[in-house]
């Protein structure tokens, strides 16, 4: 199980890293990986291990996670009504659930 984990975390850094970021403009993966990495930790979501486990529980959906880098300024607040955008942030979300 923690390999599977850790499995996933590592091609999800890989993907992450070899993604370009465009101006100010955070790919749906970047974000779930800077979410893990505690980038949002000021508007209350959580980090490494409690990050998986908030996923894991639903506490942590792509609209919050979403909100959150608008209020950290790390996203446009455009991206609030992007469906494809949050359907993405969805499916990696997802993805880390199944993974447990």
């Amino acid at each position: 199980m923690k390999n599977t984990l850790f499995s996933s975390f590592t091609a999800l850094f890989l993907i992450a890293n070899a993604t370009p970021l465009v101006a100010q403009e955070i790919t749906p993966i970047n974000l779930v990986y800077q979410g893990y990495q505690g980038y949002f930790t000021k508007s209350g979501i959580p980090s490494y291990g409690a990050f998986i486990q908030a996923i894991h529980f639903q506490k942590v959906d792509a609209e919050a996670l979403v909100k959150s880098a608008i209020a950290e300024g790390r996203l446009s607040p455009k991206v609030r009504t992007d469906d494809s955008y949050l359907r993405k942030v969805k499916s990696s979300l997802l993805k880390i659930r199944l993974a447990r």
